[in-house]
């Protein structure tokens, strides 16, 4: 009897506690929004129902899934909703983790994204300083060149950045990615 109730509590502990996403999880459904449009919606959703807090960059990207999401729901008040909810937790993600490159290119790419009457564009020359900064870094270590490149790809694709900002993020791509 104490058999059954020990396998009755690990399966409901298995169906009650949903698998944490991995920082490669996350990264892989972000970068993956161009190609698959509910990406987005899927990584919050997964996201959503676990407590992110305590890693910053996981919470910068819940955030910035939450935030791509409100063009994927219906009705203005849950649009709202969602962007809200991104804007804070990557606010947050950037109050605990304020030098991390990759958080600030979540935040930049999100701001970029954003329909001007939402004023969520004050902070993109900032975040786009540290991102650049950090690109160099990202590509030296070889556990991040994966992270870099798809941020370069990003990058390349921003009104944000200045045509010498285009051109150094695209010979870097280019460098890179051709010693793949």
């Amino acid at each position: 009897m104490k058999q059954f109730f020990l396998v009755l509590f690990v399966i409901a502990a298995q169906i009650g506690f949903p698998q944490a996403v991995s920082l490669s999880q996350a990264r892989t459904m972000y970068f993956s929004m161009d190609i698959e449009k509910s990406a987005a919606l899927k990584l919050f959703n997964l996201m959503e129902v676990e407590i992110q807090t305590s890693v910053p960059v996981l919470l910068a990207y819940k955030g910035a899934s939450s935030a791509a999401s409100a063009g994927l729901v219906d009705g203005v008040t849950n649009k709202f909703s969602y962007f809200r909810k991104g804007k804070v937790d990557l606010e947050k993600a950037v109050r605990l983790d304020p030098k991390n490159p990759e958080i600030r290119f979540l935040r930049l790419a999100t701001q970029t994204n954003a329909p001007g009457f939402l004023f969520y564009k004050s902070d993109i020359s900032e975040d786009k300083k540290i991102v650049l900064e950090g690109l160099f870094g990202l590509f030296s270590r070889k556990t991040d060149k994966s992270l870099a490149l798809n941020m370069a790809k990003f990058l390349l694709r921003f009104d944000s950045l200045t045509e010498k900002e285009k051109l150094l993020v695209k010979q870097l791509y280019l460098r890179y990615e051709q010693n793949d």
